[in-house]
């Protein structure tokens, strides 16, 4: 789906593990539950990018990634939130190379809650471990403020 033209770019961005704007690589599946929740919304118009009609789709949402934890930790403490927010064109077939013809992303950017920080560096997404004797009744990323509406301004900060 992918423009040929493009492919530089994203073998780039999964080789400094700069990709978690736009895709995810979750941890060992040993860790992780099935039932991974999506909520978000896609619009898209017709426009012109240097000369070239383009289709641009744009996406927001956010992903709930829950993994397997102590069963003693609260409530949410076995999510990991990653919302997102994607422009995506694609070049009309007649205005464009066949090279240049696919998915290419214009920008891309992403917030996460509740996710281990150096995991996140590594490439990985996997929940903040829960420590009973030093989380108690609290999750280890505290309130997940506004990341999971979509009426809200996405955080603007995250802990990572």
């Amino acid at each position: 789906m992918l423009a040929p033209d493009a492919r530089e770019q994203f073998r780039s961005d999964f080789s400094d593990n700069s990709f978690l704007r736009y895709a995810t690589r979750m941890a060992s599946p040993s860790e992780w539950e099935p039932g991974v929740r999506a909520d978000g919304r896609v619009s898209y118009r017709a426009t012109r990018a240097n000369g070239i009609r383009v289709l641009e789709v744009s996406t927001e949402f956010v992903w709930a990634y829950p993994f397997d934890v102590d069963l003693r930790a609260p409530a949410g403490a076995s999510v990991v939130a990653l919302r997102d927010r994607v422009v995506w064109q694609v070049a009309h077939p007649d205005d464009a190379p066949a090279s240049a013809r696919g998915l290419w992303i214009t920008s891309a950017e992403a917030v996460t809650w509740n996710a281990d920080c150096d995991a996140l560096r590594d490439g990985w997404v996997h929940e903040q471990f829960w420590v009973a004797e030093v989380h108690r009744d609290r999750i280890p990323a505290g309130d997940p403020g506004t990341i999971f509406d979509l009426d809200a301004p996405a955080p603007t900060t995250t802990r990572c």
